[in-house]
């Protein structure tokens, strides 16, 4: 979606039926934060267990999302790298699952979160 995609369409979006719009939506840097706020959850948590790992990825690599949430979801345990990958850069990413991502199977993964939680931590 386009960064200058105006709020109104934006806001709109957040109710289309399919999951990748809705992700896209809500990760765009136009949305107002008070829509934001109010759709975060429920469509990162829906984008979480989307049958698309594309989808899995950018629910895991939003910055929006609380370490918490992040921790909840079961993007560590992904069977996609791409997924584990995008959570082992996200900024909100709690250390002990940097630490368990750290020694994933997959070597970007393993560099993403060691890189991640040397800069953090």
């Amino acid at each position: 979606m386009h960064p200058r995609t105006s709020a109104d369409v934006l806001v709109a979006l957040l109710s289309d039926s399919d999951d990748h719009v809705r992700t896209a939506a809500v990760v765009n840097p136009a949305l107002p934060t008070e829509a934001r706020e109010r759709h975060r959850r429920s469509v990162l948590n829906r984008a979480a267990r989307s049958e698309s790992s594309i989808v899995q990825a950018v629910a895991a690599s939003c910055e929006h999302s609380s370490a918490l949430e992040l921790s909840r979801r079961r993007t560590r345990q992904s069977p996609h790298w791409v997924v584990r990958y995008a959570l082992a850069r996200n900024p909100s990413t709690a250390p002990e699952t940097l630490r368990l991502l750290a020694q994933d199977g997959h070597q970007l993964v393993r560099a993403a979160a060691t890189e991640r939680y040397r800069r953090k931590w």
